[in-house]
């Protein structure tokens, strides 16, 4: 029998960009695969999707793969001084920020990076003021560190002084004349020191008057965040005074990012960021969104390995069917995945759909997933099944537990103890059925707090956060059998709601968590 890769009529048909054409390519992929075609990339890579932490990416792999979004493109426009990404662990708010830097350096902007822990203020108090204060002495220091470290030889005073700001925080090897004079002390000369932030603020206005803007990149700022009254104006007077410092130095542009449910927990507690919301750009994936991630991260092993070949057969391609196209090398297509109630029949989907429904439409848990799917496949087949991805679902659902636990224990201690309460329930719950779950299996024999309502006494309230934090997702059922889901950032207002609260639809615990908390259907079965 003649080999596949030896036959370039299948190759000219896979180029084709119809929709006719295009499912005669999908026929032949399927083919191929039946009859042991050669492989055409290794899936035992474990480069093949990258790395789920994109600080902890190579330049290259990750500049190979990353997807320009209208978000990012707000992010980079520098007539606004001060913008922050709102997005949820794993959204991709670091790789944001890792590219931006990267393509404004490639233009000659000027950057500077830093992290939130890296800057924070040392400092115990409860007066935001206080607070507002250090920060912007913090960041002005950073900033003049980062000025005076780009600095050759400094002749004007205010470059001197920047200078030994690099000189005095580390940035920038001390000069000969300042060690030299750091060791002297000659009579009548006052001994140098440390600038105050109020005097930095002309210094960098001076120094930076006509020249290019310089962008501070601040990551991390919620890290190991705490809903303490410590960790409220820490992370509260941040933004207050980036606010404050981007108007007093009009060539100072500042990004950074945070959490929503961080951000909710602020907001709640500080009148001053109601003035600071307007600059926030919120992040927000979908199948469509991590249909492009999967293309991408494909795309970049095939450039990476020389397989000019393989790329060059989807030149001709656009959207969805290039994304497809991509996706159907590594996944099987389609994949069984819903059932239609109406005509008992289960229905077929696109794999992304299945990975964006399993990874909660989350950039790391999405890479995570098709890692270790890839890596624990049973047969060792040339494309990554549905029955590979199921497999793993017990390890991987346990992790996203303990990943949602620790996300959202700052809005609620127990988060992870009401999650391990619905173990060995159903998959899906009425409204009324779900209100008696949490009323008999948690609220009977645990004290719930929630940072928004303080002690828990209604179990609504406890469904309200849930809903919020995507362990459950709202369902509507069609006549036609179809259904549709809904998440929280879709709609905000079920079970939040005095009256009406679920519009007539029913909830559901999110796929991913199905497994390893051994749930069951509809009709009693255990979930596998």
């Amino acid at each position: 029998m003649q080999s596949p890769e030896n036959n370039p009529k299948p190759l000219i048909l896979i180029s084709s960009t119809g929709e006719k054409h295009q499912s005669i390519s999908k026929f032949l992929i399927r083919r191929f695969r039946k009859l042991g075609a050669h492989m055409e990339i290794d899936l035992d890579d474990e480069t093949l999707f990258g790395n789920d932490a994109a600080e902890d990416e190579a330049t290259d792999v990750f500049n190979a793969y990353f997807m320009p979004r209208s978000e990012v493109n707000d992010f980079m426009d520098g007539d606004m001084q001060f913008r922050f990404l709102r997005a949820y662990r794993g959204e991709g708010k670091s790789a944001i920020i890792r590219h931006v830097s990267h393509e404004n350096q490639l233009v000659g902007i000027w950057c500077a990076k830093v992290t939130g822990s890296a800057i924070s203020p040392g400092i115990n108090s409860s007066d935001p003021n206080v607070w507002n204060r250090e920060w912007q002495r913090s960041i002005l220091n950073a900033l003049a560190a980062e000025i005076g470290r780009n600095i050759g030889f400094a002749w004007s005073d205010d470059g001197m002084s920047l200078v030994e700001e690099a000189e005095r925080s580390g940035y920038k090897q001390r000069s000969f004349v300042s060690s030299i004079l750091s060791r002297l002390k000659i009579e009548g000369i006052p001994e140098m020191k440390e600038p105050t932030s109020s005097a930095h603020v002309p210094r960098i206005q001076r120094y930076l008057e006509g020249k290019d803007p310089i962008w501070l990149f601040v990551d991390d700022i919620d890290e190991d965040f705490q809903n303490t009254d410590q960790f409220r104006q820490r992370v509260s007077a941040f933004f207050s005074a980036c606010r404050h410092l981007v108007n007093a130095i009009p060539q100072l542009v500042i990004r950074t990012s945070i959490r929503p449910n961080v951000w909710r927990i602020l907001r709640a507690h500080s009148e001053s960021l109601s003035k600071v919301d307007q600059y926030a750009i919120d992040l927000n994936w979908n199948e469509k969104t991590i249909r492009g991630i999967i293309a991408k991260r494909i795309e970049g092993y095939l450039q990476r390995n020389d397989r000019s070949e393989i790329i060059s057969r989807f030149a001709n391609q656009k959207g969805r069917v290039w994304e497809e196209s991509l996706c159907d090398l590594a996944f099987e297509n389609p994949m069984e995945w819903g059932f239609n109630r109406q005509t008992k029949k289960p229905k077929h989907r696109h794999p992304s759909t299945v990975l964006a429904t399993l990874s909660r439409s989350r950039p790391r848990w999405l890479i995570e997933l098709c890692r270790l799917s890839t890596k624990k496949r049973r047969d060792k087949k040339n494309v990554v099944c549905l029955t590979d991805i199921t497999g793993v679902l017990n390890e991987f659902g346990r992790e996203r537990v303990e990943d949602l636990a620790a996300e959202y224990r700052s809005e609620c201690p127990q988060v992870q103890e009401i999650i391990n309460a619905f173990a060995d329930t159903s998959e899906d719950f009425s409204t009324d059925q779900l209100i008696r779950t949490i009323k008999d299996r948690v609220l009977n024999g645990l004290s719930v707090k929630l940072a928004s309502v303080g002690t828990v006494t209604k179990p609504m309230q406890v469904a309200g956060f849930l809903y919020e934090i995507g362990f459950l997702t709202a369902r509507e059922d069609h006549e036609d059998g179809q259904y549709s889901h809904y998440s929280f950032a879709e709609q905000p207002e079920l079970l939040h709601n005095r009256t009406n609260v679920d519009r007539g639809l029913s909830w559901e615990i999110h796929p991913v968590f199905r497994q390893t908390l051994r749930v069951r259907t509809s009709s009693g079965r255990l979930r596998r």
